[in-house]
């Protein structure tokens, strides 16, 4: 169909149509250049690693100033939205500079279901 031969195939059944399809994908498989086919391996296969975390620790003024700014959400034990958390950065840009809006949330969740000590 895709070659224009579809009148070619008019009429006939199924049983009546030989197409060569293994000729025509084994012919294909030649044109592959093998240096192309490494480079993409290759590149799944670096996708494929693990992702290794860099954990950076609290300092104890970080610690404060987010148990401070949440209090209210710890004795409420809900998440802080992200707003309040760009807020927080926002106001204590020196102190909180390596730490993200997710990984204070989280720090927050993580002080009111105690897997942290208040």
């Amino acid at each position: 169909m895709g070659k224009g031969q579809a009148e070619e195939y008019q009429g006939k059944s199924l049983d009546e149509i030989d197409l060569h399809l293994e000729e025509e994908l084994l012919g294909n498989n030649n044109d592959d250049n093998p240096a192309e086919i490494s480079d993409i391996d290759d590149h799944y296969a670096h996708l494929l690693q693990k992702k290794r975390r860099c954990l950076v620790p609290w300092t104890e003024e970080q610690n404060k100033l987010v148990k401070e700014f949440f209090k209210h959400h710890k004795e409420d034990k809900k998440l802080p939205k992200r707003n309040e958390c760009e807020t927080l950065i926002s106001q204590q840009t020196a102190a909180l500079h390596n730490k993200s809006c997710l990984k204070i949330k989280v720090f927050v969740q993580n002080i009111y279901t105690n897997k942290q000590k208040a």
